[in-house]
């Protein structure tokens, strides 16, 4: 076996990340099976907990309602004051996406749908949205049975303990707040977590929208100049129409990633559906981290912390996104929601996500703590099917597994420096022995 970078020993190349290219879709099983593929899906969620914690209530999920995202309206503004073509414009953009929608859902084009009467419309758009919603609801079961989960809830205990403190401590406005997990966690500290996290779910507002390269964006309601027309904005577009409760806080997940790759799930394989679907709900936790940040420390004096970014540990940056997926699934996760490409797992922070994060002015490095090395490595497909094993939950909800949702690497991509190159063979050897006496590598 050939010698290689990403294969130092010439050992066997690893295949376990490979996702099967020959697997057949849904509708193919269905067809084999003689049933529908409703059924077919319905068994690949069977063993998923069934409960969604109201953080996620599908009741307020806006499926339909396709505006830009908040950083692009509120870069639109920046540039130029809102005219009638940048309305029509975004009118247009609505109604591409309204009718890849509910071609996918089934429903009738925008054109008959607009030449309908108001019974018919109403018909219309609720038959789209519950498709919809059955769509992505395997993805919001699964975040909330790991945001449930006994050894996730420090986590947010440690985040709602925090915020508490920096309200009766008086800390300089300029200093970005840290927090820490309790080891000694008690059946108290989990009560008052749960209520916490029951009490963010009264003002989160998730909508399905078009929010460019990210997955996911979250934006807090004193963001920005709630006394200007695009502060106020996206606090009622687009919210349901019974939807009446206090919206502090907005979850914007990404239309093309998620939404209509999901509406198409007769197409894609077993494989394919629990990639996305495990990306959806870790994607909603990692928004949902920034959720709780910004609404424990919603009376502080730092800006960093009132807009969902605080330190967590002695991490060198701010983002408590990337800190939460570190802690439940031991790094940063990239789960490629189209294609074949394999997930990986990568150590948060390293020099290329953090670099990308400062120029987009994100994130907080503290003082001069820049990272040395950053390692990626890839995901066994088999690491992500456990999720939707009976047998999985009924360990993560005992003693048996200390960090259940953790991900390991299989095998290893690329190690690279403070500057985002590639090590030297001297530097790679010496960071890949560290790497193994911490079990982060191979």
């Amino acid at each position: 076996m050939k010698r290689t970078r990403a294969n130092p020993d010439g050992v066997k190349e690893c295949t376990r990340h490979i996702v099967p290219a020959n697997e057949p879709t849904i509708q193919e099983l269905a067809a084999q099976n003689g049933c529908r593929s409703s059924e077919v899906l319905a068994g690949l969620c069977a063993e998923l907990p069934q409960s969604i914690h109201p953080v996620f209530n599908l009741e307020y999920l806006d499926v339909l309602g396709l505006t830009l995202s908040g950083e692009q309206r509120h870069g639109k503004a920046a540039s130029a004051k809102p005219d009638l073509l940048f309305l029509l414009q975004e009118s247009n953009r609505n109604d591409f996406l309204l009718t890849r929608v509910f071609h996918e859902a089934g429903a009738p084009s925008v054109e008959a749908f607009l030449a309908s009467t108001v019974v018919e419309r109403t018909l219309i758009l609720e038959r789209a949205r519950q498709r919809a919603i059955e769509a992505v609801k395997p993805a919001f079961r699964l975040a909330s049975a790991i945001l449930c989960s006994d050894n996730q809830l420090p986590f947010w205990h440690g985040i709602q303990r925090a915020g508490k403190r920096a309200g009766q401590s008086g800390s300089p406005p300029e200093k970005i707040p840290t927090f820490i997990t309790k080891t000694d966690f008690t059946a108290e500290d989990k009560t008052i977590t749960l209520d916490f996290l029951r009490e963010l779910g009264k003002g989160i507002f998730i909508s399905f929208c078009d929010t460019g390269r990210d997955f996911g964006l979250t934006e807090m309601a004193w963001d920005h100049d709630l006394d200007s027309y695009w502060g106020r904005r996206w606090l009622s577009e687009p919210r349901l129409p019974h939807d009446r409760r206090p919206c502090f806080a907005r979850v914007e997940l990404s239309v093309h990633m998620y939404l209509l790759p999901l509406l198409r799930w007769r197409e894609a394989t077993v494989t394919q559906l629990r990639r996305m679907y495990l990306g959806l709900a870790i994607t909603m936790l990692h928004e949902l981290a920034h959720v709780a940040a910004g609404y424990a420390f919603r009376h502080s004096q730092n800006d960093t912390a009132r807009c969902g970014d605080i330190y967590f540990r002695g991490g060198p940056v701010a983002e408590i996104g990337w800190s939460y997926e570190t802690y439940a699934f031991g790094g940063g996760v990239e789960i490629p929601p189209i294609g074949l490409d394999p997930a990986s797992l990568f150590d948060w922070p390293c020099p290329q996500t953090v670099q990308g994060y400062q120029n987009r002015g994100c994130c907080a490095p503290r003082g001069a703590v820049i990272p040395v090395v950053g390692s990626s490595g890839n995901v066994a497909v088999e690491a992500i099917d456990r999720f939707f094993r009976g047998g999985f939950w009924r360990a993560a909800w005992s003693d048996e597994l200390e960090m259940p949702f953790r991900l390991r690497r299989c095998c290893s991509v690329e190690l690279y420096n403070k500057h985002g190159d590639t090590l030297t063979g001297q530097e790679d050897a010496e960071q890949r022995r560290l790497l193994k006496k911490r079990k982060l590598g191979p």
